[in-house]
């Protein structure tokens, strides 16, 4: 995924609007992929301290 490099590289911003993206792309019978995304976007706000 791109939103997991741009995290990498530091770009907490530009990373959670790919993630959410991605995740939106994702159907109802895609449970498993939507709920990776949704664990890479708690990943990014710990890493960028954005606990909100």
């Amino acid at each position: 995924m791109c939103g997991i490099a741009m995290a990498q590289l530091g770009d907490f911003d530009r990373a959670k609007a790919l993630i959410k993206s991605a995740a939106r792309g994702f159907g109802a019978k895609q449970a498993v992929a939507r709920a990776r995304c949704i664990v890479a976007q708690a990943e990014i706000a710990l890493a960028s301290r954005d606990l909100a």
